[in-house]
């Protein structure tokens, strides 16, 4: 790698919750169906296990050490692509009811059968950290690739959250807390709405489509970085985490 060329971590998950599939796992397995120029994708499967996920994302972490961090989940009866604001540190699985939560949780165990009720996800860590990577500049940048989107404000307190918040919390301790570090939740592709038809869904074509306009902004972003917003320099107060 040159030292123009930036390296971007993208994980994935498995599929869970007694899907067929899971079109993160599907992005992530073929790298150059995301390639971009200028950008080194590094791309990490995660399995859908609060203990487990956590653990392999560290370790991609310290061992690739990336430039930055575009995470990939689904959040099956989303219609739209949506990055994440902010993670916090709780992970939460609500007792089964049958039902699906379209804020990126689940009211299921993980696929280890963890079922964690109101556990932080890192206990030395703040209540909940800022996407360093700015949703509303994935966002635009979705728009801009004619894909739709819209900035989420909960990524839930499923593994997802738990990934977002485990590599922000571990960047902060490992004094990498300038790596600029996302996550995004994708729709269900068309396979899982013919099996499940009140899910909304959207063509895994443009979802890869997506990801590439999203890598694409990770890299200018990284060329062009602006703050975001903390205690220190937040000018609006509904800013502050």
């Amino acid at each position: 790698m040159t030292a123009a060329t930036p390296r971007v971590l993208v994980t994935g998950f498995e599929a869970f919750a007694g899907m067929a599939s899971n079109p993160t796992e599907q992005l992530v397995g073929d790298p150059d169906g995301l390639r971009t120029d200028g950008v080194e994708i590094v791309p990490v499967l995660l399995p859908v296990s609060f203990a487990g996920a956590l653990e392999r994302v560290r370790s991609a972490l310290d061992e690739h050490r990336p430039d930055a961090v575009l995470g990939l989940g689904l959040a099956a009866g989303r219609p739209v692509m949506t990055p994440e604001r902010i993670g916090v540190n709780v992970a939460h699985v609500e007792p089964a009811v049958g039902g699906r939560d379209t804020d990126g949780g689940h009211d299921r165990a993980d696929n280890d059968g963890a079922a964690p009720r109101h556990r932080p996800v890192d206990p030395g860590a703040p209540d909940a950290l800022l996407a360093t990577l700015p949703p509303d500049l994935l966002v635009a940048a979705l728009r801009e690739a004619a894909v739709p989107a819209a900035v989420s404000e909960s990524a839930g307190t499923y593994v997802c959250n738990t990934v977002l918040f485990g590599v922000l919390a571990h960047l902060r301790a490992t004094r990498r807390g300038h790596v600029p570090a996302g996550f995004v939740h994708v729709p269900a592709t068309p396979d899982l709405a013919v099996v499940d038809p009140s899910l909304p869904s959207m063509d895994a074509a443009l979802l890869r489509h997506g990801v590439r306009a999203c890598l694409e902004a990770t890299a200018s972003f990284l060329s062009h970085p602006r703050p975001v917003p903390t205690r220190e320099n937040a000018s609006d107060p509904s800013d502050m985490v």
